[in-house]
């Protein structure tokens, strides 16, 4: 079959936003919901686990969708970054600022208090968070990027709208924490061009964040959705 004609830049931001969004809603927000009101008394940790659950079945269905996308475009993983060759030099930038937005994020008493527990739940936490680390990276830097070339949008463009779609997908965070993911997405997007437009130092980066301070940042999110819960209730 003939690939299908390239979609604009507007579509291609948008695709993978709105599909994670829908299904995180779906898979999060709705569950969230529907518990309290099943007579389900769950603990905060049980809540997480919930989520996290949610998350990953999101984040499949992104990946589901994105491997369509490419596939009606006549493309692969590859043409979008993924296993390309890259520089030490991009890697090793990945890995320094994984580093300093961990510790920084860390320094949150409610998300840093339990970073050293070795337990079922962080590794919980840490499988969802590296599937999450790769199948964003593939969606918001590669195939947001890789598309917006091609319809002619410039470099800082690129990079900047992949980090707003980040952001934007980030929403549930306070505003804070979408301001951060944003210049996270923003740093993400520039390594990838760095690292000669491979995935692999936005990966690289991305887990290491993400193995940190996870499934303690979630625990925080969703300790902070229950207490307003209870505060508007």
């Amino acid at each position: 079959p003939q690939p299908t004609p390239w979609p604009s830049a507007r579509t291609v931001v948008l695709r993978p936003i709105l599909v994670l969004l829908v299904g995180l809603g779906l898979f999060i927000i709705l569950p969230a919901i529907l518990i309290p009101r099943l007579g389900l008394q769950l603990d905060l940790r049980d809540r997480t686990l919930v989520a996290f659950a949610g998350t990953l079945i999101a984040e499949l269905i992104l990946f589901a969708f994105l491997l369509r996308w490419l596939h009606a475009e006549g493309r692969t993983l590859r043409d979008i970054g993924f296993g390309r060759p890259t520089t030490a030099g991009a890697v090793a930038f990945g890995v320094l600022f994984a580093v300093v937005y961990a510790v920084y994020t860390l320094h949150n008493p409610a998300i840093g208090t339990h970073a050293r527990e070795v337990s079922l739940f962080k590794l919980a936490g840490v499988t969802v968070g590296l599937v999450a680390a790769v199948i964003e990276e593939c969606a918001f830097r590669g195939y947001i990027m890789s598309s917006l070339e091609r319809c002619r949008v410039s470099t800082p463009k690129q990079v900047l709208l992949s980090g707003m779609a980040f952001g934007i997908i980030h929403a549930g965070f306070d505003w804070i924490g979408v301001v951060l993911t944003f210049l996270l997405g923003v740093v993400l997007a520039g390594t990838y061009v760095l690292g000669k437009r491979s995935l692999t130092p936005s990966i690289v980066s991305h887990a290491l964040v993400n193995l940190a301070i996870e499934p303690w940042l979630l625990l925080f999110i969703v300790d902070m959705y229950g207490k307003l819960a209870r505060a508007v209730g």
